[in-house]
């Protein structure tokens, strides 16, 4: 009798462990769900933040349209509205970039984050812009945006810029 009650609360234990896990099992895949949802949101999110800057923000739309052509046309401070509206998509992809290291994101969303990016990317504008602040991104996605950029850190003259220095080598504006 002691033999069986023993058996039938080895069963029970197992049985318990094996429930527990499923359990954990459909939380992490509810959570994970939930991770993932809030991240199309965010994606989303930032989608809708950049159009709406685009749309109500007549000098930062003629900056990006400006430095289209050429980033060492613009202003200072139209330097300032392009370097920064294009410092935002710079986060954008490291996050995206860090997101898809540590779990699955589907490949709709990144595909749609590069082609939008690469249609910046591909002008003589982004180009100087990129060599001007390329120094400053994380070492670990530099060569990741060099290849997004088409940008050749050997390359001299034309389009190069020395990058540790302001304006691409050039003196700094007087601002007193």
């Amino acid at each position: 009798m002691l033999e069986n009650l023993y058996l039938v609360a080895q069963i029970v234990a197992g049985l318990a462990v094996i429930g527990s896990l499923l359990f954990i099992g459909f939380e992490v895949r509810r959570n994970t769900r939930a991770q993932l949802h809030q991240l199309g949101i965010e994606r989303t999110s930032f989608f809708s933040q950049s159009n709406a800057w685009t749309i109500e923000n007549e000098p930062l739309r003629k900056a990006l349209i400006k430095g289209a052509d050429s980033f060492d046309a613009l202003t200072f401070e139209e330097r300032l509205l392009f370097s920064a509206y294009h410092l935002h998509w710079i986060g954008a992809m490291i996050a995206l970039w860090s997101q898809q290291e540590m779990i699955y994101v589907e490949p709709k969303y990144s595909e749609a984050f590069y082609q939008t990016f690469e249609r910046f990317s591909q002008t003589p504008g982004a180009r100087e812009w990129w060599a001007a602040v390329r120094l400053g991104t994380p070492p670990s996605f530099l060569d990741r945006f060099d290849a997004l950029m088409k940008f050749d850190a050997s390359a001299k003259g034309g389009d190069a810029h020395d990058a540790r220095k302001p304006n691409g080598g050039e003196e700094a504006p007087n601002v007193d």
